[in-house]
Protein backbone atom coordinates (compact mmCIF):
# COMPACT_ATOMS: atom_id res chain seq x y z
CA UNK A 1 0.00 0.00 0.00
CA UNK A 2 3.25 2.38 1.04
CA UNK A 3 3.47 2.50 -2.62
CA UNK A 4 0.53 2.87 -4.06
CA UNK A 5 0.25 6.40 -1.89
CA UNK A 6 3.85 7.08 -2.43
CA UNK A 7 2.41 7.13 -6.29
CA UNK A 8 -0.65 9.28 -5.77
CA UNK A 9 1.24 12.04 -3.94
CA UNK A 10 4.30 12.31 -6.44
CA UNK A 11 1.76 11.96 -9.15
CA UNK A 12 -0.46 14.89 -7.50
CA UNK A 13 2.76 17.14 -6.62
CA UNK A 14 4.74 15.98 -10.21
CA UNK A 15 1.41 18.08 -12.07
CA UNK A 16 2.05 21.12 -10.01
CA UNK A 17 4.30 23.45 -12.17
CA UNK A 18 6.50 26.80 -10.89
CA UNK A 19 8.76 27.24 -14.05
CA UNK A 20 9.16 27.20 -17.73
CA UNK A 21 12.11 24.89 -17.00
CA UNK A 22 11.43 21.10 -16.60
CA UNK A 23 14.89 20.85 -14.46
CA UNK A 24 14.24 23.92 -12.09
CA UNK A 25 10.63 22.21 -11.54
CA UNK A 26 11.66 18.88 -10.92
CA UNK A 27 14.01 20.38 -8.41
CA UNK A 28 11.65 22.63 -6.84
CA UNK A 29 9.17 19.39 -6.52
CA UNK A 30 11.82 17.12 -4.78
CA UNK A 31 12.83 20.01 -2.25
CA UNK A 32 9.60 20.15 -1.64
CA UNK A 33 8.82 16.49 -1.10
CA UNK A 34 11.99 16.77 1.19
CA UNK A 35 10.42 18.97 3.32
CA UNK A 36 7.48 17.79 3.87
CA UNK A 37 8.90 14.82 5.28
CA UNK A 38 10.31 15.88 8.29
CA UNK A 39 6.56 17.19 9.54
CA UNK A 40 5.19 14.18 8.58
CA UNK A 41 7.31 11.69 9.80
CA UNK A 42 7.01 13.90 12.89
CA UNK A 43 3.29 13.86 13.13
CA UNK A 44 3.15 10.09 12.11
CA UNK A 45 5.37 8.88 15.48
CA UNK A 46 4.02 10.94 17.68
CA UNK A 47 0.33 9.12 16.55
CA UNK A 48 2.22 6.07 16.59
CA UNK A 49 3.42 6.73 20.22
CA UNK A 50 0.42 7.73 21.49
CA UNK A 51 -1.54 4.60 20.23
CA UNK A 52 -3.99 6.50 18.50
CA UNK A 53 -2.88 4.32 14.72
CA UNK A 54 -1.39 1.00 14.88
CA UNK A 55 -1.61 -0.49 11.39
CA UNK A 56 1.25 0.44 8.88
CA UNK A 57 -0.93 0.97 6.13
CA UNK A 58 -2.88 3.35 8.32
CA UNK A 59 0.53 5.53 9.55
CA UNK A 60 1.66 4.67 5.72
CA UNK A 61 -1.62 6.63 4.67
CA UNK A 62 -1.89 9.44 7.49
CA UNK A 63 2.43 9.93 6.21
CA UNK A 64 1.58 10.81 2.29
CA UNK A 65 -1.70 12.73 3.38
CA UNK A 66 0.60 14.81 5.34
CA UNK A 67 3.71 15.16 2.96
CA UNK A 68 0.69 16.16 0.61
CA UNK A 69 -0.69 18.50 2.40
CA UNK A 70 2.54 20.30 3.55
CA UNK A 71 4.24 20.28 -0.17
CA UNK A 72 0.88 22.02 -1.50
CA UNK A 73 1.10 24.53 1.29
CA UNK A 74 5.01 25.26 0.79
CA UNK A 75 4.14 25.48 -3.25
CA UNK A 76 1.23 27.93 -2.86
CA UNK A 77 3.44 29.82 -0.23
CA UNK A 78 6.68 29.48 -2.96
CA UNK A 79 3.74 30.70 -5.66
CA UNK A 80 2.47 33.56 -4.01
CA UNK A 81 6.33 35.01 -3.07
CA UNK A 82 7.05 34.64 -6.86
CA UNK A 83 4.32 36.34 -8.08
CA UNK A 84 4.58 39.29 -5.83
CA UNK A 85 8.31 39.17 -6.83
CA UNK A 86 7.33 38.94 -10.62
CA UNK A 87 4.34 42.07 -9.65
CA UNK A 88 6.75 44.12 -8.13
CA UNK A 89 9.78 43.90 -10.53
CA UNK A 90 7.32 44.55 -13.35
CA UNK A 91 5.63 47.05 -12.37
CA UNK A 92 7.35 49.12 -9.32
CA UNK A 93 6.93 52.72 -11.36
CA UNK A 94 2.79 52.52 -10.78
CA UNK A 95 2.82 50.85 -7.50
CA UNK A 96 5.11 53.49 -6.18
CA UNK A 97 2.67 56.16 -7.31
CA UNK A 98 -0.03 54.18 -6.12
CA UNK A 99 1.19 53.78 -2.50
CA UNK A 100 2.21 57.71 -2.53
CA UNK A 101 -1.35 58.31 -3.62
CA UNK A 102 -2.54 56.04 -1.03
CA UNK A 103 -0.47 58.13 1.59
CA UNK A 104 -1.94 61.35 0.15
CA UNK A 105 -5.79 60.50 0.11
CA UNK A 106 -4.92 58.86 3.88
CA UNK A 107 -3.42 62.17 5.03
CA UNK A 108 -6.50 64.36 2.98
CA UNK A 109 -8.96 62.06 5.18
CA UNK A 110 -7.45 63.19 8.38
CA UNK A 111 -7.01 66.78 7.38
CA UNK A 112 -10.70 66.77 6.56
CA UNK A 113 -11.65 64.46 9.85
CA UNK A 114 -10.16 67.27 12.09
CA UNK A 115 -11.56 70.09 10.35
CA UNK A 116 -15.51 68.63 10.86
CA UNK A 117 -14.62 68.23 13.86
CA UNK A 118 -13.34 72.24 14.61
CA UNK A 119 -16.56 73.00 12.69
CA UNK A 120 -18.55 70.68 14.47
CA UNK A 121 -17.11 72.04 18.00
CA UNK A 122 -17.64 75.64 16.84
CA UNK A 123 -21.49 75.31 15.98
CA UNK A 124 -22.21 73.63 19.39
CA UNK A 125 -20.57 76.40 21.43
CA UNK A 126 -23.18 79.37 22.74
Amino acid sequence: MNQVFKFVVESIIGDLKLFDNSLANYIVIGFLLLVSFIPAWKVTGWLYDNKIISSKNSGSFIHWVIRLIVALACFGILKICLVVTLVVKNYWLQLTILLMLGVIVYYAIKYCETEYKKIRGRKNEP
